[in-house]
């Protein structure tokens, strides 16, 4: 396998395995659809002899890695289309994710935005997006030392495959 490969398939897996995991600092873990997990993509760029690893995802994940956690908007418009984004949003999660009706995901996610509005809601009558700061650069951090192991291991075995073969020793 080549170490870029190896290296790319890596790449991957930390970035997947963060966006599942419930972080310190938040309240839910970044999964909810799995679109960002599924939307994480990785290829080699080569320019003037340099090989660079591209990360490609959805936006928000670098948005998720930026910012404090942002209220939502539970506000309801009037009228025959009623509903904030969040409630929107929150209406096609359940639709996707639990297979509900329109009207049944819609009257769902008032209550789910009504709940977390409340008095008595840990967030004291506020809610807040899942956000989690420095999720990227904690993830890149880890990478480079686990890149860097990689980068001797592989190193060390093909010089003492290459000294073997034309010394016929073994270092």
């Amino acid at each position: 396998m080549s170490i870029f490969l190896e290296i790319q398939g890596l790449v991957e897996k930390r970035f997947s395995d963060a966006i599942r995991t419930k972080r310190g600092g938040s309240e839910f873990s970044m999964s909810t659809t799995g679109a960002l997990e599924r939307s994480i993509k990785s290829f080699v760029r080569d320019s003037n002899g340099f090989q660079t690893i591209i990360l490609e995802g959805l936006w928000y994940g670098k948005l998720l890695n930026t910012t404090f956690p942002a209220p939502i908007n539970l506000q309801s418009k009037a009228g025959s289309n009623p509903g904030s984004p969040y409630i929107e949003g929150l209406t096609m999660w359940l639709m996707n994710k639990k297979g509900m009706g329109y009207k049944r995901a819609k009257k769902t996610a008032f209550a789910i935005a009504n709940t977390k509005a409340g008095s008595n809601s840990k967030f004291g009558g506020t809610s807040t997006t899942p956000s989690n700061p420095g999720w990227i650069d904690e993830v890149k951090k880890n990478l480079d030392e686990e890149i860097n192991e990689i980068i001797v291991l592989r190193t060390t075995q093909t010089v003492n495959e290459r000294v073997d073969a034309v010394l016929n020793i073994s270092i």
